[in-house]
């Protein structure tokens, strides 16, 4: 993560780093949704080979005003839309102020029920959807993914001594 963003050559640096398999940039972005109650989602981009999805019902978004949600919430053929209640600064990151729910899906990022906290509305993320990289009006990426070469299961020993140091190796 990062706040003041990567952009591309800092993606590409961290794929010509030693040990790295691959490297992506990608968007986040909390906002208020409209409707009859306000509710705080966390929109990400769709990677291409980090955070995989499995889609459970519908189809993968054609165009960037299309998303996926969580299996559960909302439905296919929902409008998703981005309530004025948002900060203008909000409103502007995305190139559509509506989207519509063509897929569900389960999200490798969310393996249980809690969806984090947020700066935005209440503080309670209530659900998750996934946009196009296209559906983002941002410069640069809100955050960097990096897979690594070895294949440790995760918070093993292995996997802990591998990582000691990874942070600082940026």
């Amino acid at each position: 993560l990062s706040a003041i963003g990567w952009n591309e050559e800092d993606i590409e640096d961290f794929r010509g780093q030693s040990g790295v398999r691959f490297a992506e940039g990608a968007y986040t972005m909390d906002f208020l949704t409209a409707g009859e109650s306000e509710y705080v989602v966390r929109a990400h981009s769709i990677t291409d080979n980090i955070n995989g999805l499995r889609l459970t019902e519908g189809r993968m978004p054609e165009n960037d005003s299309e998303c996926l949600v969580e299996s559960g919430k909302f439905g296919i053929g929902f409008k998703l839309t981005v309530a004025g209640s948002n900060p203008e600064s909000t409103r502007k990151r995305f190139r559509h102020e509506t989207f519509t729910v063509v897929g569900m899906v389960d999200s490798s990022m969310y393996i249980n029920f809690e969806r984090g906290s947020s700066s935005v509305g209440n503080g309670e993320i209530r659900a998750f959807v996934y946009l196009p990289k296209e559906a983002f009006d941002i410069e640069v990426y809100t955050e960097a993914y990096v897979r690594f070469d070895q294949d440790f299961t995760i918070y093993s020993d292995e996997y802990d001594s591998y990582m000691d140091g990874r942070e600082q190796q940026w």
